[in-house]
């Protein structure tokens, strides 16, 4: 399904319609088109919209504190709205098939409508398509922007931090059945950007343990569902969770963040052994692009498997189970800027099959 150096995206794009994103992952991402959200033209159309919609509609969600969404498991409405959740979430993973229009975790995005309407009513364009890729948010970032009644981060909660990762889990499932329905392979890409840091954070009563845990359920939803599970964190973090999540891909800022990589080099054999891929995200979409080429990205991305390999990292591995992305979304970028980032990375793509 996938080949060395196949290009994707991950996260937003700044573009002020659906059809001009498309166009630029048309252009730049033909064989793996991915969901580009749209938040910063489109008010709710993100993945934290996506993630949070679920939780409204079973009324978990009571209102906002300094901008955040609550759950307040002390209201008198909490008990009620839980038991609503899980009402839900038992009834759809019973029976995997009743994942369609109609259950609570669809998504309704007009620029996730967009991507897979693009793709299916427009198959001439699309000839070279392997497969598509959907996104959800992680169950860490998600915890870290929902609140309790009290103002705090909801990953201190233990019930609550069940409830997000069973929401993301049927999320994601929900949304691997949905593009599968346009014939093309899925790949689901966990955008976790709440990891960077991880070790460093006031955890409290949530652990490594917990989100690899967390990260496994979501993980198993997505296969079950017949797709491909892959990772991204666009900054350093704790390699060892990425790779035994059982995710066939992990993605990382790998212009940045290469100790992502070279600090658990045992974990990475074994990753990449069970036929896991690696998507670097070579092309920074910070002020150091200006300062790079296609060939400087391209030398940057051999030197660091030069680096693995002197570590013990197979080179025939890392060198087959290759994508190439950028390092993080480009939705803050201007439209030419992002254009340009995309294409580079093509570039650095045409590169990677001769350099």
């Amino acid at each position: 399904m996938l080949y060395p150096g196949v290009t994707t995206g991950i996260g937003s794009l700044p573009h002020g319609d659906v059809e001009s994103a498309m166009a630029v992952i048309r252009h730049f991402c033909p064989e793996l088109p991915h969901w580009p959200q749209l938040h910063l033209k489109y008010a709710g159309d993100s993945l934290l919209a996506a993630a949070l919609s679920p939780l409204q509609r079973v009324e978990l969600i009571t209102g906002k504190t300094n901008g955040y969404p609550v759950i307040d498991t002390r209201a008198d409405s909490f008990p009620d709205a839980l038991s609503a959740f899980y009402e839900a979430y038992e009834n759809e993973a019973a029976c995997w098939i009743h994942l369609h229009e109609e259950s609570p975790f669809h998504i309704d995005q007009d620029s996730y409508l967009a991507f897979k309407s693009t793709i299916t009513d427009a198959p001439r364009q699309w000839p070279d398509v392997a497969a598509l890729q959907g996104e959800i948010l992680g169950p860490l970032t998600l915890a870290l922007n929902v609140v309790d009644g009290k103002g705090r981060a909801v990953m201190h909660e233990r019930l609550l931090w069940d409830v997000l990762c069973k929401n993301c889990a049927m999320n994601a499932a929900w949304q691997v059945k949905d593009l599968r329905r346009t014939g093309h392979p899925v790949l689901l890409m966990i955008d976790e950007p709440a990891m960077i840091g991880f070790d460093d954070c006031d955890q409290d009563s949530l652990t490594a343990h917990d989100l690899q845990r967390g990260m496994e359920e979501i993980i198993v939803a997505i296969k079950r569902m017949g797709g491909l599970a892959g990772i991204h964190v666009c900054g350093p973090a704790d390699g060892s969770i990425l790779f035994a999540s059982g995710a066939d891909v992990v993605g990382f800022d790998a212009y940045r963040s290469i100790d992502t990589l070279t600090r658990h080099i045992p974990e990475l054999i074994a990753f990449l052994e069970r036929g896991g891929w690696l998507a670097w995200g070579i092309v920074p979409v910070t002020g150091a692009f200006a300062h790079e080429t296609a060939l400087s990205l391209t030398q940057r991305l051999h030197q660091q498997i030069d680096e693995l390999t002197r570590l013990g990292v197979p080179e025939a591995l890392l060198l087959r189970q290759t994508a190439l992305t950028p390092a993080c979304g480009a939705g803050s970028l201007s439209e030419e800027e992002a254009e340009a980032v995309y294409g580079r990375l093509r570039e650095v793509s045409t590169l990677w099959g001769w350099y």
